[in-house]
């Protein structure tokens, strides 16, 4: 999902099982080696440090909230996740997502997020915060006060 001027990305993916061939594992395991490189230990050391936050109850996922620099504070970032936040209230679903930034608390708080675990990649790697937002619950008035829009 973009918005509309694509100056905002969001992926998400579903609390259903999504079918991989395995053709199609192979090529994304061989594109990501080829991205990482020598780098692929840490890779590794990144990829242990997020399932370590990752929950088995059915959820969606935000994999990734995005929004380019200049786009930044003008709520594209939020009309994203609104209308997926609003299906998985109706549908009675939490959300999950990871965080490395620290300054983005806030901005989930301010949407109902909570912190549900932390942990730090080893070999002096960052420090990632799991968060979870349940469903139907409205942001606390006072985080919506005091939070900043990252988007």
């Amino acid at each position: 999902m973009t918005s509309g001027s694509a100056a905002a990305v969001a992926i998400w993916s579903p609390p259903e099982p999504q079918q991989v061939d395995g053709l199609a594992r192979l090529r994304f395991t061989l594109r990501l080696g080829a991205l990482l490189g020598r780098r692929i230990p840490r890779g590794a050391r990144v990829g242990t440090a997020l399932e370590s936050l990752h929950s088995e109850e059915p959820h969606w996922y935000l994999a990734i909230l995005g929004t380019a620099p200049e786009a930044q504070a003008r709520g594209f970032a939020s009309s994203l996740l609104a209308p997926v936040l609003k299906r998985c209230d109706a549908a009675g679903l939490p959300v999950h997502l990871e965080t490395a930034t620290e300054a983005n608390l806030a901005f989930y708080a301010a949407r109902g997020f909570e912190v549900i675990g932390e942990t730090v990649v080893v070999g002096g790697g960052p420090r990632i915060w799991g968060l979870r937002r349940a469903p139907g619950r409205p942001a606390p008035r006072s985080a919506q006060l005091r939070s900043s829009s990252c988007g």
